[in-house]
């Protein structure tokens, strides 16, 4: 009788030996997109391993995103149960490609065991499968749940009857979705901010389904080209004619080129569906969108007739009338002036109004301010600028006019708005009138003085002294220093050319300081904008140019023309490209850069502004 018990047991656990295992199902699914989820699963038969995703050879383009741990009793044909542990890794690729998990080894409980390779293939043109029923099985935690309770069949019998009240069903995305751009034009000019569509349409094969829409994050696909503020917004549902697709998600965005040339631009969408499984359990599915390539003709801006006051503003653009705090003033009362410019376009290029030049005002730098009515994108509002003029002579009757440039990409031609003067009465200050007399008595012929012998000898005693020739002297460089300071007004007047290299011989000055001042603070974004800002004022002290006026190609050409190597063309180029990029919000450079671009930037510029 011991020899038939020790029999069984023996056999008993020589079966239980030949359950142990761990092996591998491989990945699930074998074939997906870059930067979908598939799943590698290590199963664990009546033994016990740790195993973490340290332990698996996976390559460096797989990027692990998690794991998850499913248990289970099974029994076949009334044989010894088997205890079944499932550990799945989640892995999404990061590029294309086909990559290798290479075999390996673990060991447990004394043992080792081989799981043998597998392989993960992410291409484009896999399919996008979502399922109508969960990828997580309830169930199973169920049977185990009683199976600790003795019931090692009723689980399954159970699971297999809900099931088929329960039916899967899969779709194809690629034939159940579809992504479609609506842009503005197929030609545009670089630096224009053109407003754009993306919507994203479904079947009402899976709007009459049991998964829900969850998340659906659009965003745009090659950058390199293009600049997009994002989608500050949720899409909205919108119903449509088509029976094919009766439901789209519409989505608005801005998008500003920052280059010249043929580009095809495309957005993509990763979403979430929730799927329900028997009603009551649920769990999400990722799944991506990708919308068709849209072709774009982006152009430069034409450089016969524009202005001087030409800054970058490309759109469709009204001005009001100016206004003017205060229309009754006295000589040197500070008085302030709003100009607003409205419509639509890069209203971040628009700079101040230039105001016509007058002897008569104290002009100071504009205080600006935007009120955005394109919920955030900039793209629509009013644009307000608020000039400090002090007025420096009496009986004025108005202020100074202002004209503000732009580029019409409808008409494809530069315009000009005219802002007219403010009517203004100006009175004499107490001071003024003060001054005046005292200018006015010194007009005054000085009385004639007979001179007396005594007269004449103290005339001679002054002229041998020194301090009467020094005084003299320093009264003569005076004329001078004013007669010269006249005729340099007088052709700052008559000679705009040399008004603008003045001009820009002082600007630069400033933007050199304020560009080395970032530098040193490692603020990357004063610096590039700083340092364009030289560039622009010692290119127009080479070339006579309007300093606000000179583009990226313009300093090319200009810098050609003079003969200046490649190196140089291609930094000026690189300082210029930074500035936009920034401006347009789609760059951001390390800030270590600006401390070595510095030095170089002043050796060009002091080049520049001596030829």
């Amino acid at each position: 009788m011991k020899k038939a018990i020790s029999s069984i047991l023996m056999i008993f656990f020589t079966v239980c030996l030949m359950a142990q295992s761990i092996s591998s199902n491989g990945f699930n699914p074998p074939i997906v997109r870059k930067g979908q989820v598939a799943q590698y699963s290590v199963v664990l038969k009546d033994v016990e391993a740790d195993i973490t995703a340290e332990n698996i050879p996976t390559p460096p383009e797989l990027q692990y995103v998690g794991s998850g741990v499913q248990t289970r009793m099974s029994i076949t044909n009334m044989q010894t149960p088997v205890r079944e542990k499932i550990l799945t890794f989640n892995y999404i690729p990061t590029q294309d490609g086909e990559f290798e998990v290479k075999a390996w080894e673990i060991s447990a409980g004394g043992k080792t065991y081989k799981i043998p390779a597998a392989s993960l293939k992410a291409s484009p043109n896999a399919p996008q499968n979502i399922s109508t029923s969960s990828a997580y099985d309830p169930f199973e935690e169920m049977e185990e749940m009683m199976s600790n309770f003795g019931f090692s069949q009723f689980p399954g019998i159970t699971r297999q009857r809900m099931r088929k009240s329960a039916p899967q069903e899969t779709f194809d995305l690629q034939k159940e979705t579809s992504a479609e751009i609506k842009f503005a034009a197929e030609k545009i000019y670089v630096g224009q901010a053109v407003p754009c569509q993306v919507s994203f349409k479904f079947s009402g094969k899976i709007l009459n389904s049991d998964i829900k829409l969850r998340q659906l994050t659009p965003s745009i696909k090659n950058s390199d080209a293009f600049v997009c503020q994002g989608f500050l917004t949720e899409g909205k549902a919108v119903e449509t004619k088509d029976p094919n697709f009766p439901v789209e998600f519409v989505f608005s965005t801005v998008v500003t080129p920052v280059k010249t040339g043929n580009f095809k631009i495309q957005f993509e969408a990763n979403g979430i569906f929730s799927s329900a499984f028997g009603g009551f359990f649920s769990s999400n599915q990722n799944f991506t969108l990708t919308s068709k390539e849209q072709a774009v003709d982006v152009l430069e801006l034409p450089k016969e007739n524009m202005p001087s006051g030409f800054s970058g503003a490309i759109g469709e653009f009204e001005a009001e009338s100016a206004k003017l705090d205060e229309s009754s003033l006295s000589v040197g009362e500070p008085c302030v002036m709003d100009i607003s410019i409205s419509g639509t376009g890069n209203f971040d290029r628009i700079s101040a109004p230039k105001l016509s030049p007058s002897q008569s005002w104290k002009e100071y730098k504009p205080k600006t301010s935007f009120k955005d009515e394109s919920g955030g994108y900039g793209f629509k509002g009013v644009k307000k600028f608020s000039y400090t003029l002090v007025p420096t002579a009496p009986d004025l009757k108005e202020t100074p006019s202002a004209v503000f440039s732009y580029f019409n990409p409808k008409s494809q031609k530069y315009e000009e708005l005219k802002i007219a003067p403010v009517s203004v009465s100006v009175a004499p200050s107490k001071s003024y009138a003060k001054r005046k007399a005292q200018t006015q008595d010194e007009k005054d012929p000085m009385p004639i003085i007979e001179e007396t012998p005594s007269a004449l000898q103290s005339s001679s005693g002054i002229l041998a002294s020194p301090y009467f020739w020094l005084a003299q002297c320093a009264a003569l460089l005076a004329i001078a220093w004013i007669i010269l300071a006249k005729m340099k007004q007088n052709k700052l007047a008559d000679d705009p050319v040399f008004a603008r290299k003045s001009l820009a011989k002082s600007e630069l000055k400033k933007d050199l300081a304020s560009a080395k001042s970032a530098a040193q603070k490692n603020n990357p974004k004063e610096f590039f904008e700083f340092g364009a800002r030289a560039l622009q004022n010692s290119l127009s002290v080479a070339s006579g140019f309007d300093a606000g006026a000179i583009t990226r190609t313009d300093a090319i050409s200009i810098m050609n023309s003079l003969g200046f190597s490649e190196n140089d063309q291609k930094f000026a180029a690189k300082i210029f490209d930074g500035a936009d990029a920034i401006a347009f919000g789609g760059y951001t450079p390390e800030a270590n850069e600006t401390g070595n671009l510095y030095s170089e930037l002043e050796k060009l510029c002091q080049t520049l502004s001596q030829k």
